[in-house]
């Protein structure tokens, strides 16, 4: 499995103890796919309760949960063993429960059951502060976000001043094992 320093750097801050550990990076920092990997480890080896959300479910099947099930494939486990398609989670033998949900259209998921682990990605996407705080209320462990640095939103007057946090920050130098294309295009929007 291929792991970048961005791993490197949740790796650090989750097991350090924090409780709030926010990712900003642009395409191909491996913030997104970073998390993931962790999340999936703790998974395999531990009981926990973990969400991951973003604004809707498409995104998240079209994105996220395809780079989950690699991922899982990667650590050796069978993602079409662990999955309930109906419910959207993955059960370990660990006992942990990995759940996705979009939150478009589905607000009152927000005041829903509590977790151990939160991951809302691309947070600065149609999700409110309202709904980060009433799901970060209801987890009892560590709040993962990540953003891509395109504008200001609600992260930066209501939760940077004032929560204590790890920010990460990364770009595309930050993984070694982006394909060539892509980062050939990024290169040339830089000048841009």
């Amino acid at each position: 499995m291929n792991l970048t320093n961005v791993f490197g750097r949740n790796a650090e801050a989750y097991n350090n103890g924090e409780k709030l550990i926010i990712n900003q990076g642009g395409q191909g920092s491996s913030k997104t796919y970073s998390i993931l990997q962790l999340l999936a480890f703790i998974a395999k080896y531990h009981r926990k309760r973990i969400t991951i959300a973003s604004y809707a479910l498409p995104h998240l099947k079209t994105g996220v949960m395809i780079d989950w099930e690699k991922i899982l494939d990667d650590l050796g486990l069978n993602p079409g063993q662990l999955k309930n398609k109906t419910e959207n989670t993955y059960t370990f033998s660990s006992g942990a429960v990995v759940e996705f949900f979009g939150i478009e259209g589905n607000v009152a998921k927000a005041d829903g059951p509590r977790r151990d682990i939160l991951f809302i990605n691309e947070c600065n996407r149609k999700i409110t502060y309202e709904v980060f705080d009433q799901l970060n209320t209801r987890t009892q462990g560590c709040t993962f976000l990540d953003y891509n640095p395109d504008a200001e939103f609600w992260l930066h007057e209501k939760v940077l001043p004032y929560f204590k946090h790890t920010l990460i920050k990364s770009n595309f130098t930050d993984n070694p094992y982006l394909p060539d294309k892509e980062r050939q295009n990024i290169l040339m929007k830089k000048d841009k």
